[in-house]
């Protein structure tokens, strides 16, 4: 966009955002009284501003609030700033979400909404409207420029405009006489007579006054110019997809687009029975009640109107018509070769945009192979991972691009993963060489490693057109808050500070917290060894963590010398654990314990906190981990559900919430998994620094190495020397396990590995360094967890088990 739109150093791009409902924010102080303290905001002028931040346009950026007319008032600006030539390319169109209940409940206390729960825009019994949820948007340009840069063109703004009705019946009632007027002005603008409309997409939001309103209106301005009776269509997209309000006005724009492409009119529903308060016969309208061609006239182009109004009285109105391309020929116009690229963030989404084009090409064996191959080239941006193929034909290419998706890398195919600096540093004259030999193999062995392709010049003559093609797959992450679904008063009894934190049980002689654990959470059901429910080792990593940062002025960077003395068990319902913090010097040491039914203290785990501002510093270049690269060494790929199935059958019984390998790696040397965490952990999931249900599914990883998932003897850890923690664990991230055993130091079956959790970038997030595992032996006993098993560790003797 740089390249093409220049403006400084940014693109010459306009944003244009419709926006009304803005209740995100409205979940603060819910969330507060929980003690999430999130600070959720949905600023209109943020929604247009971050659009253009991200990505660097230099034009125009504004929200528009014009109630229900606000996008298609956004497109007028749109086009205004266009002919001003304010911005070269415009963005503009509307976004309405409902983020927050109250929003429905104060419809509902107006009564605004209809009983029935279907809008019947223009039909009787319209007692109400529904509310719509969307997001819709236009890019826009100059007809000329849209054509030599052989965009793919849609539609032909021919004209826009917008006013307020002025005084009315009510601050929230339509005024017919200003919505005539305006409607008038805009064919004035285009140039065109009424009665060449085929199709008008009407407001009719389903209520009997505005409806009938709205009909007065157009009837009045079409009238002006003819006299001719019901030759003009009518509907609503609103009796489709209900009001989606701030993006209404789009709605019905992409609705007439799609209409033209398929040169058909679509039924308004729930209209069968017309409102008896609108005469039809006496307007120029009749309401569109089945599919039907839209038939074209031979002296015009299909032509539309799209009508809006907002509860403020500010009318808007677009006049459309159909692009005719008189230039542009579907068959080929060379022989090829033809070079081929596709690019995705990961790998994994580099797949399923492969798979979106496959079904493409072979549901539509004779699309213009030089055109595809050139909207890829300079409609896509080129990421990370990256695929060419040099083809002549498209059975060619589907055959590549499957054999590709089944297989990995064939001998046709080009692939290239670029590292964190992404692009070659080499000069770009071999590439603008093999451009001038037509060196396609050559180009896309180049383009694959990074070296930067100026892909018009592969194209000095008259250039392919752009088509239409699957969108990217972009990844189905929520970022979301915790929903306030729990009543205030559990919210903030015994004023918890975590959920592994009932309350402060310090004294002036000694620093330590309570933690009261329920044999009902997820961190009892869902961790079973051995028929047993066994609070997981990770979580005493979570609690020496949590209870360290509140007592302490720094945070905790680091967990030393930790060990897993005595596991806990839920054999007699729900627990209390305490944690005891002493100075040790420039170091915190911990110990957390409980107490059995003579009241003689058990310890569970201990280990010592180091502190500093902030998150950890990453020590080294390693910090950045190349996932790509590590998956594509590995010999062995195993599904999490499969994997979880082999835990099982060693006595480790996982339920949903320890489910977090999604897929699991395995080389000779190391093991990596994805993992993620369980939907129902999410919502509380920010209050978690080590989130036991992610160390957990680290500490699984280790499985791949010690024998594999089909070894007999399951291993657990009981000690680890250092754990950094550079950031908070995420909802989606790797886990990177390698051994670390010393030759010749494999006492009892003892084995010592380095895990490193990754985000999806591969930077590091958290370090564990010499986590020490052994074997159970003999294998789990069904009526008791092996927890007393004598191993020497470091200076001491320690008695122990995990999980």
């Amino acid at each position: 966009m740089k390249k093409r739109f220049p403006k400084a150093k940014s693109a010459d791009v306009g944003v244009f955002v419709g926006i009304t409902t803005n209740s995100y924010h409205l979940w603060a102080p819910e969330e507060q009284k929980r003690g999430n303290f999130v600070c959720p905001s949905a600023m209109p002028w943020s929604i247009a501003n971050r659009v253009s931040y991200f990505f660097d346009f230099n034009g125009p950026s504004m929200p528009v609030d014009t109630a229900c007319s606000s996008s298609l008032v956004a497109v007028h600006l749109a086009c205004e700033s266009l002919r001003k030539h304010e911005c070269q390319v415009a963005i503009a169109g509307g976004v309405n979400l409902y983020l927050h209940p109250s929003k429905y409940l104060s419809l509902c206390q107006k009564r605004m909404l209809s009983l029935g729960g279907k809008c019947r825009s223009y039909g009787a019994g319209d007692d109400g409207f529904v509310p719509g949820e969307g997001v819709g948007t236009v890019v826009l340009k100059s007809l000329s420029k849209a054509i030599s840069d052989q965009d793919r063109i849609y539609a032909v703004i021919r004209a826009s405009a917008f006013n307020h009705s002025g005084r009315s019946n009510g601050y929230a009632a339509p005024n017919p006489n200003s919505q005539a007027h305006l409607i008038s002005s805009a064919f004035r603008k285009a140039g065109i007579d009424p009665e060449s409309i085929g199709y008008v997409e009407g407001h009719g939001t389903g209520t009997q006054l505005g409806d009938s309103i709205e009909i007065a209106a157009l009837t009045q301005a079409f009238q002006k110019q003819m006299a001719t009776k019901q030759f003009c269509a009518i509907g609503s997209v609103k009796a489709n997809i209900g009001h989606s309000e701030s993006a209404a006005g789009v709605a019905g724009l992409a609705k007439v687009i799609l209409q033209m492409k398929h040169r058909q009119l679509v039924p308004s529903i729930h209209s069968d029975e017309v409102n008896p308060d609108i005469e039809f016969k006496e307007s120029p309208f009749y309401l569109q009640h089945g599919l039907s061609e839209w038939k074209s006239s031979p002296v015009h182009p299909r032509r539309a109107l799209i009508n809006s109004f907002g509860a403020g009285g500010v009318n808007a109105c677009v006049v459309l018509e159909e692009y005719q391309d008189q230039g542009f020929s579907d068959e080929q116009d060379e022989t090829g070769p033809y070079l081929f690229v596709l690019s995705a963030k990961n790998e994994e989404q580099l797949h399923e945009y492969a798979n979106r084009l496959l079904i493409r090409l072979r549901s539509e064996p004779a699309i213009h192979l030089a055109s595809l191959c050139y909207t890829l080239q300079t409609g896509r941006e080129a990421m990370e991972e990256r695929l060419a193929i040099v083809v002549s034909e498209v059975n060619e290419l589907i055959d590549c691009l499957d054999d590709w998706n089944k297989r990995g890398s064939s001998a046709p195919v080009y692939r290239g993963t670029l590292g964190p600096r992404r692009g070659s540093r080499r000069s770009s004259t071999l590439a603008n060489r093999a451009i001038e030999e037509r060196n396609l193999s050559e180009l896309a062995s180049m383009w694959a490693a990074g070296e930067p392709v100026d892909w018009e010049t592969l194209y000095p003559g008259h250039k392919p057109q752009r088509i239409g093609l699957p969108a990217y797959p972009f990844a189905r992450e929520r970022y979301w808050f915790s929903d306030s679904l729990i009543p205030e008063e559990r919210a903030v009894s015994n004023a918890q500070l975590h959920p592994f934190i009932s309350f402060n049980s310090s004294t002036l002689k000694e620093v330590s917290f309570s933690s009261l654990l329920s044999d009902t959470a997820f961190y009892a059901v869902d961790h079973v060894v051995s028929q047993e429910r066994i609070f997981p080792g990770a979580a005493f990593l979570e609690m020496a963590c949590i209870f360290g940062n509140i007592a302490g002025e720094q945070r905790v960077c680091q967990i030393r010398d930790v060990v897993w003395i005595q596991p806990l068990n839920f054999r007699k319902g729900s627990q209390t654990l305490r944690i005891f913090l002493k100075n040790a010097e420039d170091i915190v040491e911990y110990v957390i314990v409980s107490c059995d039914e003579e009241n003689e203290t058990i310890r569970h785990s201990e280990g010592r906190l180091v502190f500093r501002n902030g998150w950890a510093a990453p020590a080294d270049a390693e910090d950045r981990i190349p996932i790509e690269e590590l998956k594509a060494q590995c010999t062995r790929v195993e599904d999490g559900a499969a994997c979880y199935e082999k835990f099982k059958k060693h006595g480790l019984n996982y339920g949903p919430s320890f489910q977090t390998i999604q897929k699991i790696y395995v080389s000779d040397s190391f093991a990596l998994s994805r993992l993620e965490i369980a939907d129902h952990l999410k919502r509380d999931f920010g209050q978690f620094i080590l989130h036991p249900g992610m160390i957990d599914g680290a500490l699984q990883t280790v499985a791949g190495l010690v024998g594999g998932l089909e070894s007999a003897a399951p291993h657990l850890p009981f000690a680890l020397d250092e754990l950094d923690i550079l950031h908070p664990v995420r909802q989606t991230c790797y886990a990177y396990a390698e051994s670390a055993d010393s030759p010749g130091q494999n006492h009892a079956g003892v084995r010592k590995f380095n895990i490193r959790l990754l985000n999806e970038s591969g930077d590091v997030l958290i370090k564990l360094k010499n986590l020490y595992v052994r074997p159970i032996s003999p294998a789990i006993p069904g009526s008791a967890v092996a927890a007393n098993l004598a191993v020497t560790a470091g200076a001491g003797t320690t008695e122990t088990s995990f999980r």
